[in-house]
């Protein structure tokens, strides 16, 4: 009899105490493996927020590199004098490697005199900003063999 007494003693301030502690920390287990759950969503929508916004910068700042380039180039055309037979400007942003992306301009003139486009070519291979010109198509006019329709596309590299 003193054998149960001791052990219903044992269960009652020993093992019972100790029940109660481990179904309390399972709990507290459960309500941290929620948070944790929780905080890895939240980690997820951060890091998915954190790619658009990063996006829509590289965006905002691909436009305005287009139109600094469309400045630039229009100022080298006034330079040049021969702003005047420019037709038409187009910009495009394209990705040229995994490393570089460029910025893209077509240029079109009607009219332009053999100095002209060599002035202007010539500016462009001065100016610190332009880098390659990709493409150039010069052809007389069938009006006035003297002035040419030229062609041509410049792009400026920069890193991803």
């Amino acid at each position: 009899m003193m054998a149960s007494a001791a052990s219903l003693l044992i269960f009652v301030f020993i093992v019972q105490p100790s029940i109660q502690g481990i179904r309390a920390l399972e709990k507290r287990i459960e309500r941290k493996e929620k948070e944790l759950t929780e905080m890895v969503f939240i980690g997820k929508e951060l890091i998915k927020s954190r790619t658009e916004l990063s996006t829509l910068e590289r965006s905002a700042l691909s436009n305005k590199e287009k139109e600094a380039l469309n400045n630039i180039l229009s100022a080298i055309a006034e330079k040049s004098d021969i702003k005047k037979a420019l037709i038409s400007t187009e910009s495009k942003h394209t990705t040229l490697s995994s490393v570089f992306l460029g910025n893209e301009v077509v240029m079109k003139f009607e009219g332009i005199t053999w100095k002209g486009i060599i002035d202007f070519l010539k500016i462009i291979e001065e100016h610190r900003e332009i880098i390659r010109l990709k493409r150039l198509s010069l052809k007389a006019r069938f009006d006035k063999p003297s002035l040419l329709n030229c062609s041509l596309i410049i792009y400026v590299l920069e890193r991803k």
